[in-house]
């Protein structure tokens, strides 16, 4: 059974990652990225490329899996950080390092925090719909 949550996540991580990896950053933005900028830009695509990558193979483990549930955590920390910091960068006008150069800086935070409080609130679901599974499969391995 495919976990569709850790599959949005990696579907959505994998697209963004390879966008800003492969693409022109001139293209998305106001103006030429300078070197300074550029480098953490790639190194932010590579990143997010891994996490992408993670979740794509959490989502076909099973959800037992302690592992699996450990990683749908880190992921949980990750998207709450990052929602967090893109409503600071909202609320305050205050740019992030990579979308400071976007034209529109409040709408590329704002959807920021939709779609990582859209992938969070999914393994969030997951996480709290698949705890009974673990608790029940404890119960028996117990009794036998």
């Amino acid at each position: 059974k495919i976990s569709k949550s850790f599959l949005l996540t990696a579907v959505t991580e994998l697209t963004v990652g390879i966008i800003v990896l492969f693409i022109n950053p001139e293209y998305l933005l106001t103006g030429p990225l300078s070197q300074q900028a550029l480098v953490p830009s790639r190194a932010w695509s590579y990143a997010i490329i891994s996490i992408g990558v993670i979740a794509f193979l959490c989502s076909f483990a099973p959800d037992t899996e302690k592992s699996k549930r450990a990683v749908c955590l880190g992921l949980l920390v990750y998207h709450v950080f990052f929602v967090t910091a893109s409503l600071i960068s909202a609320i305050y006008e205050e740019p992030m390092v990579i979308a400071e150069h976007f034209a529109n800086r409040r709408t590329s935070a704002i959807s920021a925090v939709i779609t990582h409080g859209i992938m969070g609130g999914s393994l969030l679901v997951w996480l709290a719909t698949t705890s009974s599974h673990d608790i029940s499969a404890k119960r028996q391995k117990k009794s036998s």
